[in-house]
């Protein structure tokens, strides 16, 4: 049995709907906080979560795909659905399938930052151009990713500039206001990260932002972009970013110190579920013993 048909009815009717997976000899359930919902009656074999990717591939692409490799990312808008991801890969020799809906609704200043006149200050001073380098840190990749796009949002309603964002997978959707938004997703739009870098030198943005930088990423040109980009915001998750800043050349992290313009931003959750961050100065580089 084909699923295809049965996940955009159930998107399309279910606005609230994230997330499902569809894997063999299961039936379709959608992860929540509290626990996996099933979704549905039916259980799916090995064959019909196949036909389900292949039937996605094929609206992904525009024609009939055929043999889509053992793991891989598809990405496209549906009518009343709107933008979902689809990524799948092997196991015990068949399919598994996750559907993710990229939400429209950006989250905003009011609605998940605590200390709401703290953020709207920041826009201000990231909108002069005052800020040359923010990174973003902190456990969890939703709240690091709620924070930045409030941010950014705050800056696409009261700046006129160019924005451009490149994400591995895009947390929202964010239309043009006064500013122009371009969002480049890896691998869709980029193979990767580095290759992200070299569109935003092509478009010369105001502010740059390169979501969920890695340790082992190799990025030779960060340093580059962080030079020619009035404003570059980086995030990582972890509960300190030393080892992604020791991976900086030790000239461009002297600069930054130097310049007093750039900053650590740790992002967390409170008891009442509002975003809530500790602004740092850029730390020195430490001399190895």
């Amino acid at each position: 049995m084909n699923a295809w048909a049965e996940v955009v009815r159930i998107l399309a009717e279910d606005k609230e709907l994230r997330e499902l997976i569809i894997a063999p000899n299961a039936p379709m359930v959608s992860p929540r906080a509290e626990g996996c919902k099933v979704i549905g009656n039916s259980v799916f074999s090995a064959a019909d979560v196949q036909e389900t990717l292949t039937t996605a591939a094929t609206h992904a692409s525009g024609r009939r795909s055929g043999d889509q490799g053992q793991s891989g990312i598809l990405c496209l808008g549906l009518q009343d659905v709107g933008r979902i991801h689809i990524s799948y890969f092997m196991q015990r020799g068949s399919r598994v399938i996750r559907i993710v809906r990229v939400p429209f609704d950006v989250p905003t200043i009011d609605t998940v930052c605590a200390n709401q006149m703290q953020v709207r200050e920041l826009v201000q001073a990231i909108g002069a151009l005052r800020h040359k380098t923010l990174l973003v840190y902190g456990s969890s990749h939703m709240a690091n990713s709620q924070f930045i796009y409030a941010i950014l949002d705050g800056l696409n309603n009261t700046h006129r500039q160019v924005i451009f964002i490149a994400e591995r997978m895009l947390s929202f959707l964010l239309s043009h206001d006064n500013s122009i938004v371009i969002q480049v997703e890896v691998p869709i739009d980029a193979p990767s990260l580095e290759d992200a870098i070299q569109n935003a030198f092509l478009l010369e943005p105001d502010v740059a932002y390169l979501g969920d930088i890695r340790v082992a990423d190799e990025l030779p040109s960060l340093p580059e972009l962080i030079n020619a980009v009035p404003c570059t915001i980086l995030s990582t998750v972890g509960d300190s970013p030393s080892l992604l800043l020791e991976r900086l050349p030790k000239s461009l992290h002297q600069n930054l110190v130097e310049r007093g313009t750039a900053m650590l931003l740790n992002v967390r959750t409170g008891d009442d579920d509002k975003l809530q961050v500790e602004i740092h100065p850029w730390p020195p580089l430490k001399e190895p013993k």
